[in-house]
């Protein structure tokens, strides 16, 4: 079983080449029986989300260092986001542009086998992560994301997740709160690497997303390299 680390932190590893352009720098290591996957974020989403799928991803685990927009969250808190309202704008949302294929259920929109490993080993940090460009964000926009539910912005999460939802990868977001009005602390590996190794172990063998994506097994078949050949 291969569990996919999309990373804001470098990785030194090799870069991939997918119909949508490069992907990586991405690291295989092995934690105990697990084969987990780390993958630099950075250039087109679906470049990534393909590598990790190429490589049996049967997990993915979205990483970021989130600023907190509610007053009550502390620095170094990790968080299982529960649901998510998107604040990004450009950036291509499907592999199947124009088809419909990738219009699936968001109720809830991360997996819920997966986020329950994480619960499992954060607590039920549950919270409305806002999907936030990759840019500092504005006084405004924390103000207007805290009025819409938010309590927390993550640079990464989306098309990310979506994505992943359409190849039927099992994935949640793991948040780091970075930053806060009070404080500030950052997310380096030597955190990352021992919450990562617990949450791996934690994880199942099967979740529910897998052969969710019925209209495009209807319409091109069970390999997936079908379904974004059709792009």
């Amino acid at each position: 079983m291969n569990i996919a680390i999309f990373t804001p932190l470098a990785v030194e590893g090799e870069v991939v080449d997918t119909p949508f352009g490069l992907a990586g720098p991405l690291r295989t290591e092995m934690f105990d029986d697990r084969s987990v996957t780390f993958i630099q974020r950075g250039g087109d989403a679906r470049a990534r989300v393909v590598a990790a799928k190429e490589r049996g991803a049967l997990h993915g685990i979205g990483l970021g260092a989130a600023i907190a927009l509610a007053p009550d969250f502390r620095a170094g808190t990790w968080l299982a986001p529960d649901d998510v309202i998107d604040q990004t704008r450009g950036a291509p949302t499907t592999f199947f542009v124009g088809r419909g294929l990738g219009y699936l259920w968001q109720s809830p929109p991360f997996c819920p086998e997966t986020r329950a490993a994480l619960v499992n080993v954060i607590g039920d940090q549950a919270a409305v992560a806002v999907a936030a460009p990759e840019r500092p964000v504005t006084p405004a926009e924390v103000k207007a994301w805290s009025i819409l539910g938010g309590r927390i912005a993550m640079p990464g999460l989306a098309p990310e997740w979506y994505l992943c939802r359409e190849l039927e990868i099992g994935y949640t977001p793991l948040c780091y709160v970075s930053w806060t009005p009070k404080e500030s602390a950052s997310l380096t590996d030597d955190i990352v690497r021992p919450i990562i190794q617990k949450i791996v172990t934690a994880l199942p063998g099967e979740h529910s997303w897998t052969g969710s994506n019925s209209a495009a097994r209807r319409e091109l078949g069970e390999d997936w390299h079908q379904w974004i050949a059709s792009k």
